[in-house]
C-alpha cells in the first residue's frame, strides 16, 4: 500500500512502513490512534482553559509517541514545543503557548477526519 498523494493532514508512510503493508496490524493502530486523538483534543482545550500546565505537559507528551503511527508530523514540532512550554511554564510565553495549542488542536480535528476515513479504506 503506497501513500497518496491526495491526503491533505495526515501520512501514513512512517505506519505503512512500521507495518510491512499488514492491513490488521494497520487497522488496529489506526483505531489507536484515533481514540488518542479524540481523548487528546479535549483534554487539550480544557488544560488550556484551566490554564492547568502540568496537565498541558502531560497530554502533549503522551501524545508526541502517537503522532508518527497517526501520520501526524506536520504537528510534531508544535506538540514539542507545547510540551516544552508547558513544563517550564513562562507567563511571557503564555500568548505563544496558546496560539500553538490552539492551533495543534485545529490541525488534530482536519487530521482525524482523514484518519478516518483511511481507517475506514484499510477496515473493507
Amino acid at each position: 500500500m503506497a501513500q497518496r498523494n491526495d491526503l491533505q493532514y495526515i501520512d501514513l508512510s512512517y505506519l505503512i512502513d512500521y507495518s510491512n503493508g499488514n492491513k490488521k496490524f494497520m487497522s488496529d493502530m489506526m483505531e489507536q490512534c484515533i481514540e488518542s486523538v479524540m481523548d487528546v483534543i479535549p483534554k487539550l482545550k480544557l488544560n488550556l482553559e484551566q490554564q492547568n500546565w502540568e496537565k498541558l505537559y502531560e497530554e502533549s507528551h503522551k501524545f508526541i509517541s502517537v503522532i508518527p503511527f497517526a501520520g501526524f508530523g506536520a504537528i510534531l514540532s508544535d506538540m514539542q514545543a507545547i510540551e516544552k512550554l508547558s513544563k517550564t511554564y513562562n507567563p511571557e510565553k503564555e500568548k505563544e503557548l496558546r496560539n500553538l495549542v490552539l492551533n495543534a488542536i485545529e490541525y488534530c480535528q482536519l487530521a482525524l477526519t482523514e484518519l478516518l476515513q483511511e481507517y475506514g479504506k484499510i477496515k473493507e
